[in-house]
């Protein structure tokens, strides 16, 4: 049986993952719905203890005005790390709204 406190070494790395992952992803969703093309960045993080692979921390890199000013972001960050960088640029999805169904014989179910 493994060691608890390396059980926990690694439950508390998971745990560093995930909350900076998810405030990396409220970023880039705050930056979308504000019309930007983000540059967003995912990499691995490892436990300090026992080196054992604790999740991905996704977190935007940069958010601009243009698709063609966020892909040569995107090519800058592969061309400085030399291809040893998981970015991309997410698009702008479209907002569609939503009409509530005001009669039940509308609805397919």
């Amino acid at each position: 049986m493994p060691n608890q406190e390396l059980l926990n070494c690694l439950s508390e790395a998971q745990t560093v993952a995930s909350v900076a992952s998810g405030k990396g992803r409220r970023e880039i969703d705050e930056a979308i719905k504000n019309g930007k093309f983000v540059v967003s960045t995912s990499n691995p993080y490892f436990c300090r203890s026992t080196d054992a692979f604790a999740g991905v921390i996704v977190s935007l890199h940069s958010a601009w005005d243009t698709r063609e000013k966020a892909d040569l972001a995107c090519e800058k960050l592969y061309d400085d790390y030399q291809g040893d960088i998981d970015a991309r640029v997410l698009p702008v999805l479209p907002i569609v709204p939503i009409a509530p169904i005001q009669d039940t014989e509308e609805c397919p179910f």
